[in-house]
């Protein structure tokens, strides 16, 4: 089924159409342009077919040739966005056991330990009439991307073709329900944000608009991309939160300006009622999709349209039914289904469901099992189904946090926080504001308390982790207030913190 979802991309990159795949921050390309990459890229993984390859970089244009050479070589790909360190790129090659990199940013990637290397730029257009989609594929993994890890080190989802078929099944459709212009895509390749942003839309012959990370924190510069090509108005988009709430606080990001924005899709973490009563003030005609999946279940599950004005369940907002042929049960700590209304688990099942975590040995491979009902994902998420079958999530249970729409582990920052040798102790913790948006903060403690010590401890993070995961609120105090049981009490470092920004 994979293989007949993207053959009429691959035919359109044959033809050498006319027609704008992709807009980025560099250019407009059309299908030809890509197919000349894509051709030129798949030319030089001959060699590697059937193996895994990691790619780095960001939305260059060579960044989506690689995927999508990647499938006409039939290989496994991981996805290392360019603002990691390269020791990340490491560790993250020896756990995929990745035989080459294909480089498509502009950044050297040195001392690395992989077979082999190319700077993408460097290969001259190929041919894209030769291009030509396998009969067959002789190995099953479309793409392994990296998670954190609880040890501190990276863990690796394996999503199979067979999984993001069943996926883009149906949601192609959703995201092409208004077909014309263009569908932005913000998250990083590396986030399964970004791969649903692009591989569904350009299989159904949808331009998709690239927005660069080092405009994040400027939603003009954003605005300017996505009105520079009149022929290809923005259509569709999906958000997080965080992002679209940073994106509202431009006047300009409004239904006058972009009155061809008819459905936006909104999810990674938690959704406040606020945010989706603030995108309906700004865009009345719109619709907004709900939208919740972990990452070990083939990008998302569940998406929702969401009434205008939106209505909330003590202050939840509804994620409806499962999509396409996933299922979902609320169980109890003994794995025992609970009537509707009752708060447990959420456990998933279907054919969107990994095949697991890398390494083989990884310890939350327990997460994934089989009973009755099928293969399932014991998600960690707690959450309820009311009587109509629609679900809400309450929250998490466990030591992981959404971070820049990006699910992490807490112990991964604190681990990296910790390696400083002038850091005495260190502890992150969540605080939530009224509309419920998280905001995590990490509170140090420093042996050498100097200013000057503080910006070569972010210097130190910068190092260790990608810039998504590096909390962009460092409290240096020198006390922390203990608990009973002689641990930090982050609940009184919180409200510490709240007194003084009281002040």
């Amino acid at each position: 089924m994979f293989l007949s979802q993207v053959k009429p991309l691959f035919e359109k990159l044959k033809n050498q159409e006319d027609a704008i795949a992709i807009i980025n921050q560099q250019s407009d390309y059309s299908y030809a342009a890509l197919g000349k990459r894509v051709a030129a890229i798949t030319a030089y993984l001959v060699p590697f077919r059937g193996q895994t390859v990691l790619i780095h970089g960001h939305k260059q244009i060579d960044a989506v040739a690689a995927i999508l050479a990647s499938i006409l070589s039939n290989c496994c790909f991981t996805f290392v966005d360019e603002a990691n360190p390269a020791s990340r790129v490491q560790k993250i090659t020896l756990m995929t056991k990745a035989t080459v990199i294909l480089n498509t940013s502009d950044k050297a990637l040195d001392d690395l330990e992989v077979n082999a290397q190319i700077m993408t730029a460097a290969l001259p257009d190929g041919d894209p009439s030769v291009l030509s989609v396998p009969d067959t594929l002789t190995q099953p993994l479309f793409y392994i991307l990296s998670t954190s890890g609880s040890t501190g080190e990276p863990k690796g989802v394996r999503i199979s073709y067979d999984n993001f078929a069943a996926f883009n099944a149906w949601f192609a459709d959703d995201i092409t329900l208004n077909a014309a212009g263009s569908h932005v895509n913000h998250a990083c390749l590396s986030f399964d944000m970004g791969i649903l942003d692009l591989v569904p839309p350009l299989c159904r012959g949808k331009t998709v608009l690239m927005l660069d990370h080092k405009n994040n924190m400027l939603p003009r510069q954003n605005i300017k991309l996505m009105l520079r090509n009149a022929h290809k108005p923005i259509t569709s988009w999906f958000s997080t939160p965080s992002f679209a709430e940073l994106m509202l606080k431009d006047a300009q990001f409004n239904a006058q300006s972009f009155p061809s924005f008819t459905h936006f899709f909104i999810g990674g973490e938690r959704v406040s009622p606020w945010l989706i009563q603030a995108l309906q003030q700004r865009f009345p005609d719109m619709t907004i999709f709900h939208a919740y999946g972990p990452t070990e279940t083939t990008c998302l599950t569940h998406c929702w349209v969401l009434p205008n004005p939106v209505v909330t369940h003590s202050g939840l907002l509804p994620l409806g039914h499962p999509r396409g042929l996933n299922n979902v049960l609320i169980v109890d700590d003994e794995g025992h289904p609970l009537p509707p209304g009752t708060t447990g688990e959420v456990r998933l099942y279907g054919p969107q469901v990994s095949q697991g975590y890398l390494p083989d040995d990884h310890p939350r491979n327990v997460t994934f099992g089989c009973d009755h009902h099928g293969r399932y994902y014991a998600t960690g998420d707690k959450g309820y189904i009311d009587k109509s079958g629609s679900l809400f999530i309450c929250g998490r249970d466990d030591g992981q946090i959404k971070l820049n729409g990006n699910r992490i582990e807490i112990a991964e920052i604190e681990m990296a926080a910790c390696d400083h040798d002038n850091v005495m102790q260190c502890c992150l913790a969540v605080s939530e504001d009224r509309h419920s948006a998280s905001t995590p903060h990490l509170f140090v403690q420093l042996a050498d308390n100097s200013p000057a010590r503080y910006d070569d401890f972010r210097r130190h993070l910068a190092q260790r982790l990608p810039a998504n995961m590096i909390p962009r609120s460092i409290i240096f105090q020198q006390n922390f207030p203990m608990t009973l049981h002689a641990k930090i009490d982050k609940k009184a470092l919180l409200q510490e913190l709240e007194n003084r920004q009281r002040v």
